[in-house]
Protein backbone atom coordinates (compact mmCIF):
# COMPACT_ATOMS: atom_id res chain seq x y z
CA UNK A 1 0.00 0.00 0.00
CA UNK A 2 2.72 2.78 0.52
CA UNK A 3 4.20 2.11 -3.08
CA UNK A 4 0.63 2.89 -4.45
CA UNK A 5 0.47 5.93 -2.24
CA UNK A 6 4.12 6.91 -2.70
CA UNK A 7 3.18 6.80 -6.27
CA UNK A 8 0.18 8.71 -6.65
CA UNK A 9 1.86 11.20 -4.81
CA UNK A 10 4.70 11.43 -7.71
CA UNK A 11 1.73 11.62 -10.39
CA UNK A 12 0.42 14.13 -8.80
CA UNK A 13 3.65 16.48 -8.25
CA UNK A 14 4.82 15.92 -11.94
CA UNK A 15 1.29 15.72 -13.27
CA UNK A 16 0.31 19.47 -11.49
CA UNK A 17 2.62 22.14 -12.54
CA UNK A 18 2.54 21.12 -16.67
CA UNK A 19 -0.91 20.79 -17.66
CA UNK A 20 -4.34 21.77 -16.51
CA UNK A 21 -5.92 19.12 -13.43
CA UNK A 22 -8.48 17.64 -15.52
CA UNK A 23 -5.91 16.46 -17.88
CA UNK A 24 -3.66 15.14 -15.80
CA UNK A 25 -6.56 13.81 -13.57
CA UNK A 26 -7.89 11.66 -16.95
CA UNK A 27 -3.79 11.04 -17.60
CA UNK A 28 -3.39 9.63 -14.25
CA UNK A 29 -6.62 7.47 -14.35
CA UNK A 30 -5.05 5.71 -17.24
CA UNK A 31 -1.81 5.63 -16.28
CA UNK A 32 -2.97 4.04 -13.11
CA UNK A 33 -5.46 1.41 -14.32
CA UNK A 34 -2.44 0.00 -16.90
CA UNK A 35 -0.11 -0.13 -13.93
CA UNK A 36 -2.60 -2.00 -11.90
CA UNK A 37 -3.54 -4.36 -14.62
CA UNK A 38 0.45 -4.81 -15.10
CA UNK A 39 0.86 -5.66 -11.28
CA UNK A 40 -2.42 -7.92 -11.45
CA UNK A 41 -1.06 -9.40 -14.34
CA UNK A 42 2.46 -10.07 -13.04
CA UNK A 43 0.99 -11.88 -9.96
CA UNK A 44 -1.06 -14.05 -11.49
CA UNK A 45 1.39 -15.13 -13.87
CA UNK A 46 4.85 -14.85 -12.26
CA UNK A 47 6.55 -18.21 -11.21
CA UNK A 48 5.29 -18.23 -7.37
Amino acid sequence: MKGLSDKRALLEIGAIPRRPWWTAKKRDYVIGFIVVVILLGSLFYAPG
